[in-house]
């Protein structure tokens, strides 16, 4: 999950058995966003080609 870095500190007021099981990211600029969000191939889409 990807945060805005500013909300990091909210982080304290969620439960940790809530996020125990997530992944988060707080991220200061849009570079990050797109090195995290396209490190992993998609899954489950087929290509398809025009006729």
């Amino acid at each position: 999950m990807l945060i805005p870095f500013e909300n990091k500190r909210d982080l304290e007021e969620i439960p940790d058995n809530v996020i125990a099981d997530l992944d988060i990211h707080p991220v200061k600029r849009i570079e990050e966003v797109l090195t995290l969000a396209l490190q992993n191939e998609p899954s489950g889409m087929q290509v398809v080609t025009a006729k």
